[in-house]
C-alpha cells in the first residue's frame, strides 16, 4: 500500500514537472493556469510557445485513463512539441537540417501531432487537445480542435458568454489519416478564453453532484469583469465548496487567457 502511494506520489509530481515553470505575458495580455492532481493522477497537460515575431502558440490536452499510461502519454506530446520545429518554431538539428520552417498552423500541428500518437500508443489510448495561436497585437487567435471540450469565450462588449463551438475532429492518436479544421475569432479589449480539462466538469462532491458547466458558467459570467486571475480565484474558490474539503478523483487543468486593452 506504501508503495502505491509512493509511486502515485511520483507520477503526481512528473506530470506537474511537464508543465510550463512560467507562463508568458504578452503586452496587453494576462494568462493563467492551474493543474492539481487528484486522488489518482491523469493526464492534463497545457504548454505555451512564445515565437521570435510575438505570436504565442498554446495548447491544452488531456490523455485518456489515468496514472503511469495517461503521464506516459503527455510525456510524449510534451517531446514531440517541444523538439519538432513544425510546432516549436524553433530550429532543432536534425529535424531540419537546412531552414526551420515557420510555426505551422494550429491544424497542422494537431495533425502532426496525431501521426506520432497513432504510430506509438496502444490502440485503445487517445489525447484530446485544443490547439491554438494568438496574435496579442490584434487579438487575433486561430485554433483547431481535436475532440476537447469548447473552451469558454466571454465577450466584454455584449457581456455573454459562449461556447467556442467548431467541427471538432478525432481526438489524437486513434487514426492516422484523420484531418482537422482551422477556425479564427478575434479577441477584443476585455475578453476571455477559459480552457479546461473533463475532469473539472465531472468532479463529483459528496451528494452525487457533478460540478457540471452550469457552474462553471456562472463562476465566469459573476467574476469575468475582474480579469483573468479574478476569474481563477473565484473558479478555485467554488471548487473548493463544491467539494467540501473531498480530493478530486483525477486531476484538474485550467488555462485563462484574458485581453486587458
Amino acid at each position: 500500500m506504501q508503495e502505491t502511494k509512493r509511486q502515485l506520489k511520483m507520477i503526481g509530481e512528473l506530470q506537474r514537472h511537464l508543465l510550463p515553470r512560467q507562463l508568458p505575458q504578452p503586452e496587453g495580455w494576462r494568462l493563467t493556469g492551474y493543474y492539481a492532481a487528484g486522488c489518482w493522477p491523469g493526464g492534463g497537460f497545457y504548454d505555451f510557445f512564445t515565437l521570435p515575431d510575438g505570436r504565442l502558440l498554446l495548447l491544452l490536452a488531456d490523455a485518456s485513463d489515468q496514472g503511469a499510461p495517461a503521464v506516459a502519454l503527455v510525456a510524449m506530446l510534451r517531446v514531440v512539441l517541444h523538439s519538432c520545429p513544425l510546432s516549436s518554431g524553433v530550429e532543432r538539428l536534425p529535424f531540419c537540417p537546412v531552414n526551420a520552417p515557420s510555426l505551422q498552423p494550429p491544424h497542422i500541428v494537431l495533425g502532426h501531432l496525431n501521426q506520432v500518437l497513432a504510430e506509438n500508443s496502444l490502440q485503445e489510448q487517445f489525447v484530446t487537445a485544443f490547439c491554438g495561436t494568438l496574435h496579442p497585437g490584434d487579438g487575433q487567435f486561430h485554433f483547431a480542435n481535436a475532440g476537447h471540450l469548447a473552451p469558454r469565450w466571454w465577450r466584454a462588449r455584449s457581456r455573454t458568454l459562449e461556447a467556442i463551438r467548431d467541427p471538432s475532429g478525432l481526438p489524437l492518436g486513434l487514426n492516422r489519416q484523420v484531418s482537422y479544421h482551422h477556425k479564427r475569432i478575434l479577441l477584443e479589449p476585455g475578453d476571455l478564453l477559459v480552457l479546461y480539462n473533463n475532469a473539472l466538469m465531472s468532479i463529483e462532491n459528496d451528494h452525487g453532484d457533478y460540478f457540471g458547466s452550469d457552474r462553471l458558467d456562472t463562476v465566469l459570467r459573476e467574476s469575468a469583469s475582474g480579469g483573468a486571475d479574478e476569474v481563477k480565484a473565484s473558479l478555485l474558490t467554488q471548487l473548493e465548496d463544491f467539494l467540501g474539503g473531498k480530493e478530486p478523483q483525477g486531476d484538474i487543468t485550467l488555462l485563462i487567457v484574458g485581453r486587458e486593452c
